[in-house]
């Protein structure tokens, strides 16, 4: 399996979601995101740039390069972070 070390969920809806099914299996915590949703008008594209830019600290602090290519160490085939949202996570 994969070495999973990071989990982003989009929305309040992904992250209850994630929390209540998965996070006690995994005992991973996710950061909770703000929907990208048009009916979210609450956040700003500024607000959602800024709010996003914690998946480019944690994959800069883990050792991942922009261009989407992981180091020697990471096989490229294998992901270490997991980016979900409520569309995607449907039970």
């Amino acid at each position: 399996g994969a070495d999973i070390t990071g989990i982003f969920a989009t929305g309040g809806k992904a992250y209850e979601l994630y929390c209540r099914f998965c996070e006690p299996v995994t005992g991973i915590k996710a950061v909770k995101l703000p929907s990208t949703s048009p009916a979210n008008a609450a956040f700003s594209l500024e607000k959602l740039i800024k709010a996003y830019a914690v998946i480019l600290e944690y994959l800069s602090q883990n050792k991942f390069l922009l261009d989407g290519r992981a180091p020697k160490r990471v096989r490229p085939s294998k992901r270490n972070f997991i980016y979900m949202s409520s569309a995607k996570f449907r039970m």
